[in-house]
C-alpha cells in the first residue's frame, strides 16, 4: 500500500470512538488505553511543593507573566493532562508480545495522525506492539481551547506585536505563549512524563497491558522533542528497565540548545529566545535563584539530574559524553540532510561527541522531493513513489536496529 493511502486508512480508523479497533484491511489492531498520572506534584499552579523523598517544602516562587484568560490555567489544575489516553499498536494476532516500542512525539503536536503510518510499520516489520505515548500537556493531554483557531489567532495577533517577535501562528500561539512565560514548564512537565512512563512500564511488569507478555522488552523511537526525551530517559535508564533497550532518534538527539524550534508550527521567535536564555540564566547561576529547580535537578535525585547534562552543549560536556559513550551501541540516529529545526550536524556534535570520539551509529539521508522537519513524508501526488521510497527505507532502517 501507498504511503499516501496507509495514512489516509489509518486516520480514518484512528478517527474512531472504539476503545478497539481491528482493521482487516492491514491486518493491525488498535487499543485506547486510558491511563491516569499519578505525578502532577510537579507541576506549577501548586501553592508549595514537598519532597517525600528528603522532607523538603518548597514555596512557590516560578510566577507567571501570562495574563490571557484562555492560557492563564494553572498546570497542576488542568484535568486532561492528568487522564488521557495511551494508544497500542499490535498485529491482529498478537499474543503476549514480547517487545515494546515506546513512539514519543514531537513539540506542539495535538494529533497523532502523522505518525500512525510509522507505528504500522514498526509493528509489521519488528512484529513488537509499538506504544503511542503522549509527553505531557500535548496530543489530548493538551486543553481544546489550545487548538481553537480563532481564539489562538487573537493570541497570535498580540504575540506578533511583540517587538522582533516572528513565526507566530494561530498554531504555536498557546505554546509559545506557556513557554514563554514559564520556560521552566520544559522540565516539569518531563519530570512527570518521566514518573507516567515509569508508572506505564509498572502496568507491563505487573501483566497489566492487553497482550503485552511481563517480561516485555522495551526500545523506544523518538521523534524531534521525543528524541530529546528519549535521550533523557536512555540516559538516565530509570529502574534499570532501558539497560538492553534500543533507542532510535529520529530527527533528534541533540542537547537543548542545539535545536531551532522557530516555527509557525512549533515556537515563534521571542519563545525560543526566551526559553533559551531562561535555561542559560540558570546555568549561570547554578540554579541558585529557583531553590526547587535546584533540588530536582541536582544529585539528589538521579534520574531528574540527567536532564542538567542535556541543556547546554558546553555544559557538563564530559559528563554528557562519558554517559552516552556507555550507551553508544544502544543509540541509531537518523537524521534529514534538509532538517533545519534540528540540524544533522549538531545531532553528530550530541551523539558522537565534539571530537567523534564516540561510537553512536548516526545516519544522514536525503531525499529528492522538498520535506522539511514538520513534514519528513509530505503527501504529494507528484512524488509519491520517491516518499514511499524514502519512507520505507527509514522505517526499515529503524526496525532492522529495533530487531
Amino acid at each position: 500500500m501507498k504511503y499516501e493511502d496507509l495514512f489516509k486508512t489509518l486516520k480514518q480508523s484512528f478517527d474512531s470512538t472504539n476503545d478497539r479497533l481491528v482493521i482487516d484491511s492491514l491486518s493491525i489492531k488498535l487499543t485506547k488505553l486510558p491511563f491516569k498520572s499519578k505525578s502532577i506534584h510537579f507541576l506549577p499552579g501548586a501553592e508549595s511543593y514537598y519532597c517525600k523523598e528528603h522532607d523538603k517544602i518548597f514555596v512557590n516562587l516560578e510566577t507567571s507573566d501570562n495574563k490571557n484568560d484562555t492560557l492563564s490555567v494553572s498546570d497542576f489544575d488542568i484535568e486532561c493532562n492528568r487522564s488521557f489516553n495511551i494508544y497500542l499498536f499490535q498485529n491482529q494476532n498478537a499474543i503476549n508480545s514480547k517487545g515494546v516500542i515506546i513512539l514519543f512525539h514531537g513539540l506542539n503536536e495535538k494529533s497523532w495522525a502523522k505518525y500512525l503510518p510509522w507505528a504500522y510499520k514498526l509493528v509489521k516489520q519488528t512484529g513488537k506492539t509499538v506504544v503511542l505515548f503522549p509527553l505531557a500537556f500535548h496530543m489530548d493531554r493538551a486543553e481544546n481551547t489550545w487548538s481553537d483557531r480563532r481564539q489562538m489567532q487573537l493570541i497570535s495577533d498580540q504575540r506578533k506585536s511583540e517587538h522582533n517577535n516572528t513565526h507566530s501562528s494561530f498554531v504555536n500561539a498557546a505554546i509559545s505563549s506557556r513557554l514563554a512565560s514559564q520556560p521552566e514548564r520544559i522540565f516539569w512537565s518531563g519530570c512527570q512524563t518521566l514518573e507516567d512512563f515509569k508508572n506505564f512500564i509498572q502496568l507491563i511488569r505487573y501483566g497489566k497491558i492487553e497482550n503485552v507478555s511481563a517480561d516485555a522488552g522495551v526500545d523506544i523511537f523518538g521523534y524531534s522533542i521525543g528524541a530529546f526525551f528519549g535521550l533523557f530517559l536512555m540516559m538516565a535508564n530509570p529502574g534499570n528497565e532501558l539497560s538492553n533497550s534500543k533507542f532510535i532518534a529520529f530527527c533528534g538527539g541533540t542537547v537543548l540548545d542545539r535545536m531551532f524550534p522557530i516555527s509557525k508550527y512549533i515556537l515563534d521567535m521571542n519563545a525560543t529566545i526566551n526559553m533559551q536564555s531562561y535555561y542559560a540564566e540558570l546555568i549561570k547561576n547554578d540554579f541558585r535563584f529557583n531553590p526547587r529547580f535546584e533540588h530536582f535537578i541536582s544529585n539528589q535525585h538521579r534520574e531528574q539530574s540527567f536532564f542538567r547534562m542535556i541543556l547546554q552543549y558546553n555544559y557538563l560536556k564530559i559528563e554528557r559524553e562519558k554517559r552516552i559513550k556507555e550507551i553508544s551501541n544502544q543509540i541509531y540516529a537518523l537524521a534529514l540532510e534538509k532538517d533545519e529545526v534540528v540540524p544533522p550536524e549538531e545531532i553528530l556534535n550530541t551523539l558522537k561527541g565534539g571530537y567523534r570520539n564516540i561510537q553512536t551509529k548516526v545516519e544522514i539521508l536525503d531525499a529528492s522531493f522538498n520535506y522539511d522537519h514538520v513534514q519528513p513524508f509530505p503527501i504529494k501526488v507528484n512524488h509519491s513513489n520517491e516518499i514511499d521510497d524514502f519512507f520505507n527505507e527509514i522505517m526499515e532502517r529503524a526496525s532492522s536496529f529495533l530487531n
